[in-house]
């Protein structure tokens, strides 16, 4: 990442696409260490979309 410079970075994968209850968050990464890749990318512009959400792209400069 560091040698392409995003402006933003979505970050997201659903396992459970197909049967995520919308009433609840979703449950991006699952079983994998969340909180360590939003760490690394503290110095980007990054976004974890919530399904049925819109993002700007590209971003606003």
């Amino acid at each position: 990442m560091a040698r392409h410079r995003p402006r933003r970075v979505l970050v997201g994968h659903w396992e459970n696409f197909f049967g995520n209850d919308l009433e609840k968050p979703a449950r991006t990464i699952p079983l994998q260490n969340y909180w360590g890749l939003v760490k690394q990318l503290k110095d980007y512009d990054y976004v974890v979309p919530e399904p049925f959400s819109e993002v700007p792209l590209p971003p606003p400069l």
